[in-house]
């Protein structure tokens, strides 16, 4: 079993090990740390207006069609809702879910996938970018 370091044991948020010096996130930093590239990846691509809705890992505030969003942004007068995630790839049903919603509203849903040093990854309206 791996040791922590004396000078970081019982800080939460951060834990370094001594063998290896590995360092494990925790789930709100890495929230913030995805949504930030995600955030930066959206402006530099002509999106504006982001706003991030108030959540957390199981709860979203805004709820279109069963689908939980993480926020809106727009793009040429369009209204776009994206999901940020940062361990996963978006299932099937989800991206077919996406392109109806996207049919039936006239709307863009933005599925953001960031992780760790790889490239994000992006489908709009169930089509990968």
């Amino acid at each position: 079993m791996a040791k922590l370091t004396p000078q970081l044991e019982g800080i939460k948020g951060f834990v370094i090990f001594a063998d290896g010096g590995k360092i494990m996130v925790n789930t709100r930093s890495k929230m913030q740390r995805s949504n930030s590239k995600a955030r930066k990846h959206l402006t530099e691509h002509g999106y504006s207006n982001i706003y991030f809705f108030p959540h957390s890992r199981f709860s979203k505030d805004y709820i279109l069609d069963g689908s939980g969003f993480d926020g809106l942004c727009s793009k040429n007068g369009n209204i776009c809702f994206f999901q940020v995630k940062s361990n996963c790839k978006p299932p099937k049903q989800v991206l077919e879910q996406f392109k109806q919603m996207s049919f039936n509203y006239n709307i863009r849903c933005i599925w953001i996938n960031v992780r760790d040093r790889k490239p994000i990854q992006i489908f709009i309206n169930g089509e990968p970018l």
